[in-house]
């Protein structure tokens, strides 16, 4: 999704201000929350995007207490999914993981 204001992207779909351009080798989401997952626009584009083969990079809001947001749970338990839990301590070393999984998928044909 890009926040993008220009003549081209005015062509492309749109949750919202965002546009979805479908012509890309990596999506990539900054914060999956619970505003975005009740969205009758963004869930549904998040779907075609986990159906798609494009790779997608997300992060996910995790609660501080209680039980995950059933559209959280459904995206976790995608079986393209790949789930990183990223803390203080781990944050760097986690970074190259992610990188190196991210770079060998967009190799793939």
């Amino acid at each position: 999704m890009f926040c993008i204001d220009s003549p081209e992207a005015r062509l492309w779909p749109s949750v919202g201000k965002y546009k979805i351009r479908e012509d890309t080798d990596l999506f990539i989401i900054d914060e999956i929350g619970k505003m975005e997952l009740y969205s009758s626009y963004f869930f549904p584009s998040i779907l075609n995007i986990l159906q798609s083969n494009i790779p997608l990079l997300a992060t996910v809001l995790v609660p501080k207490v209680g039980k995950d947001i059933p559209g959280v749970v459904r995206l976790k338990n995608h079986p393209g999914a790949t789930i990183f839990t990223l803390d203080q301590r781990n944050k760097d070393a986690m970074k190259d993981q992610i990188y190196s999984q991210l770079v060998d998928m967009l190799r793939k044909p």
